[in-house]
């Protein structure tokens, strides 16, 4: 439940909260996204993701993400 309540408030700051006027700001929003990303592939997979997988992908997302 607690998951599910973080990740609506990620994905709403990542949807609606595009006010970037610092450097903080970037960061915050940058991780906001990342945190949404795994979220939501963990909801899509529908179980826990293992270890070594969930590395992986926050891997990319960090890479490829902008």
């Amino acid at each position: 439940m607690l998951g599910r309540v973080l990740g609506v408030e990620l994905l709403r700051r990542y949807f609606w909260d595009h006010s970037v006027n610092s450097l903080g700001t970037y960061i915050h929003l940058f991780f906001s996204k990342l945190l949404a990303f795994i979220w939501i592939f963990q909801f899509l997979t529908r179980k826990r993701a293992s270890t070594k997988a969930l590395f992986l992908f926050r891997l990319v997302v960090l890479f490829f993400w902008f």
